[in-house]
């Protein structure tokens, strides 16, 4: 049986049996991890999406901004760029835009 760890770290370690035999057990010297929630919470707001703050309330600029309210609600969309090409091609273009995360649309 390996006897209880205390909060110090030890270089060895000795066990009941290696103790009554007279010999030590090398072990490696692991730092104890404390306070990680600070570090936690920290990596989490980088890590987690949202929108910076650029207003002081964002809620009330939300609820009576009116071009907000307007872009809230459902509205028809239409795909602008490429409009001198056929239909197929602007379709193409359209879905690798997708997959690249960035398309210009403008609101009918």
């Amino acid at each position: 049986r390996i006897h209880r760890f205390r909060d110090e770290p030890r270089s060895q370690l000795q066990t009941e049996d290696a103790r009554a035999k007279g010999r030590t057990e090398k072990t490696f010297n692991a730092p104890i991890m404390r306070d990680i929630e600070p570090v936690l919470s920290s990596l989490l707001k980088l890590l987690r999406p949202g929108m910076p703050k650029v207003v002081p309330d964002q809620w009330r600029k939300f609820q009576h901004d009116d071009l907000l309210k307007q872009l809230a609600e459902d509205n028809p969309i239409a795909y602008s760029p490429h409009r001198d090409r056929p239909a197929a091609e602007r379709r193409s273009l359209m879905h690798q835009e997708l997959r690249e995360g960035f398309i210009t649309v403008v609101s009918c």
